[in-house]
């Protein structure tokens, strides 16, 4: 297949430009080769590309695909789509090239330029961040108005874009050591007034070249720093979040949330994540620093975490006081007691006139006892009043909870 052949095997703006049904066809004409300008938006590098074979095909069939030009307002044509066509043209000699003639917009055209070099050539991302750039520049257009000519999500126009806000040392490796999704996320930390944002940034790129770095990871940091979350951490699990690989942003877990590390169902659970959230703030990042420090994975971590919570509950149990009955408890002790005597009596009296006099006295006994009981659960109703009183919303009320009667 021939050069000329594969120039016509791509979608060229002047497709873009072809009219719909009922509408004139874009005017053709044999122009001067020498009063068409490439312009900068028709950006394609001619100068790197090898126009020969191209030439020598044009020579030997002629030149099937027509030239998609613009006149601009001084009456001067401006190349929209045929930069390699031209120079082969040119060094050819030929004096004039048939041209299609499109009467639009210089934005438009510039936008239909790169949609059509897009085709056949492989943009990088800086290059299209560079284009926007331009068109934003120069026509005074919106992100959205630039996504709507180059056909084009906003959301993708403003990634392209903010990939200028990178140094320059730092935009030379988009593509290469750094891919584009990692680029976009550094590009975030560079947008607004973020104090230190460019220190932070170069951090975490050397961290992103240690190879350790996935995006998700990248990602969830970004937003933390963003969010303005970081502050609120210590100095030097800050450092360790922006340059360590082992400092990955699950570990802040432990610091932040050490109870949502804990599994576990019922009482034990509950009890192993009350004693998580215990652990005071320096106890936290001590421990985050000593598993960087030792090499451990944030799996390997979270198991010691576990072992250690795990202990500290064990050696709360142990340290807990024996039980003393409280006024609660002796209350219903009493009560149960006043029961079994008020079950007794019932049973004798239903036998009272046959009971001989030793009897008798161990009746006599039970009712003694029973109004005594009565005198000790008047008793343990005033100390229970008096704990509620020095007590307001009740300890009292608590044991009560723990100790239920049938």
């Amino acid at each position: 297949m021939s050069d000329e052949s594969n120039e016509m095997s791509c979608p060229t703006s002047a497709s873009l430009a072809q009219p719909s049904e009922g509408l004139v066809m874009p005017e053709v004409l044999e122009l001067p080769v020498e009063s068409i300008c490439i312009s900068k938006f028709c950006n394609r590098n001619t100068e790197a590309d090898d126009i020969s074979g191209l030439a020598k095909s044009i020579e030997q069939v002629g030149l099937l695909l027509p030239l998609c030009v613009r006149m601009d307002a001084a009456a001067k044509y401006n190349l929209i789509d045929g930069s390699r066509r031209l120079l082969a043209m040119r060094q050819l000699g030929k004096l004039t090239v048939r041209c299609q003639i499109l009467d639009v917009p210089e934005e438009q055209a510039a936008c239909m330029s790169w949609m059509a070099n897009a085709e056949r050539l492989d943009r990088t991302p800086m290059e299209q961040a560079r284009f926007i750039k331009d068109i934003v520049d120069t026509f005074g257009k919106t992100e959205a108005q630039v996504g709507e000519m180059l056909k084009m999500a906003q959301s993708t126009v403003h990634e392209r874009a903010s990939l200028l806000n990178l140094p320059e040392d730092v935009q030379k490796g988009v593509g290469t050591s750094l891919s584009y999704s990692q680029a976009v996320l550094l590009a975030r930390l560079m947008e607004g007034e973020l104090h230190g944002r460019e220190a932070m940034m170069r951090k975490l790129l050397a961290k992103i070249l240690t190879g350790r770095v996935s995006t998700t990871e990248l990602r969830s940091v970004v937003k933390y720093i963003t969010d303005g979350r970081l502050p609120g951490l210590p100095p030097t699990l800050q450092e360790l979040l922006l340059t360590h690989p082992l400092m990955t942003f699950s570990m802040l877990a432990f610091y932040e949330q050490p109870a949502s590390l804990l599994a576990g169902e019922g009482k034990n659970g509950e009890r192993l994540r009350a004693a998580a959230d215990q652990v005071p703030m320096p106890e936290r990042q001590a421990f985050i620093e000593q598993c960087v420090k030792r090499g451990k994975s944030f799996d390997d971590a979270r198991k010691l975490w576990l072992k250690r919570i795990e202990k500290l509950v064990h050696e709360q149990v142990d340290e807990a006081p024996a039980h003393t009955p409280s006024t609660a408890d002796r209350l219903f002790e009493t009560l149960s007691d006043l029961m079994e005597g008020v079950e007794t009596l019932n049973y004798q009296k239903s036998a009272i006139q046959g009971l001989d006099s030793q009897q008798m006295e161990q009746m006599k006994t039970q009712v003694d006892r029973i109004a005594n009981g009565m005198g000790d659960v008047v008793d343990w109703i005033d100390a229970l009043d008096r704990e509620t009183k020095l007590a307001p919303g009740g300890a009292h009320e608590k044991e009560l909870a723990h100790d239920p009667v049938d």
